[in-house]
């Protein structure tokens, strides 16, 4: 057994969105040592609230999760089971009302990621071209004690204005981390239509 933090940022208007992630998080089979929760009051963004949330943690891996998704009560249970030659672990998700969005490239075609072996490629992909990793993984806190954590948007290391995890992600791999997937959907992505991306401007 190793012990697990569930880190969830949230927005304060986000109440019944928050109980439903935290009712997914009781609910697992592999009970998390911990479950921290930040909420981001001040407008900060989900890279300062994520940061917060595991750095308030000792456990040694990290399951992010956002409040407005949910985790099936295998989730934890499976990206354990397939963490002792990983650094970081990503299932895949159910994304009720749409298309999968996510897209790699692999010998010059774009293919949905579920089920590929994370590879050359795969790297090659965020490295220089797109994210196709979402948040909801299992991380050794090492990790993400070695790379700083997420980057904050605007900032010299990642001067975009979103998408922090991807920088986060690059960072992590430049660092020599292993990626693994496992293929087998685990959580539920809830696209509402006030999805926040991480910009902390939008508060819905």
């Amino acid at each position: 057994m190793i012990d697990v933090a569930v880190c969830i940022p949230s927005i304060p208007s986000r109440t019944q969105l928050l109980q439903r992630a935290m009712d997914s998080v009781a609910n697992q089979t592999y009970t998390p040592s911990v479950v921290s929760v930040i909420y981001d009051v001040d407008a900060r963004g989900a890279a300062q609230t994520r940061n917060e949330a595991w750095r308030r943690t000792d456990a040694p891996w990290i399951a992010f999760l956002d409040d407005d998704d949910e985790l099936y009560p295998q989730h934890l249970e499976r990206l354990v089971a397939e963490s002792d030659d990983a650094d970081l672990v990503y299932p895949w998700f159910d994304l009720p009302h749409g298309v999968d969005p996510l897209a790699v490239r692999v010998d010059d075609a774009y293919v949905s990621p579920y089920g590929l072996q994370f590879g050359e490629q795969h790297r090659r992909h965020i490295l220089t071209e797109g994210n196709f990793v979402p948040i909801t993984v299992l991380v050794r806190r090492e990790l993400l004690e070695e790379v700083d954590g997420f980057p904050q948007p605007g900032s010299t290391r990642w001067p975009h204005d979103h998408c922090e995890d991807w920088g986060c992600w690059q960072d992590m791999l430049r660092a020599g981390a292993r990626f693994k997937h496992v293929p087998e959907r685990t959580w539920k992505w809830n696209w509402h239509g006030q999805n926040t991306s991480g910009r902390p401007w939008r508060r819905a």
